[in-house]
């Protein structure tokens, strides 16, 4: 899995599901404008100035969503097993 040029791996062969259960708990930790941004980028594939346009938010402001909320997700994968 990658995060913008962070590259997570599962350090051991844990199942499907347990990934599951902590991108979800990764997402739970971000702001509701990097959770929808992420969302909209990552999940349905839009370009930043789609959802600068959908969420009526400067382009740059998006970028930093995006920036912040990836971070906060890689953060939260390593610390709970799984490596860059």
């Amino acid at each position: 899995m990658e995060l913008d040029g962070v590259a997570v791996q599962m350090r051991t062969s844990s199942s499907v599901s347990l990934l599951k259960d902590d991108l979800y708990q990764a997402f739970a930790l971000l702001k509701d404008e990097e959770r929808t941004c992420i969302s909209l980028q990552m999940i349905d594939g839009y370009a930043i100035d789609e959802i600068a346009g959908m969420m009526s938010m400067p382009q740059g402001t998006v970028k930093s969503h995006l920036k912040r909320g990836k971070e906060k997700m890689a953060n939260y994968l390593r610390n709970n097993g799984y490596d860059r």
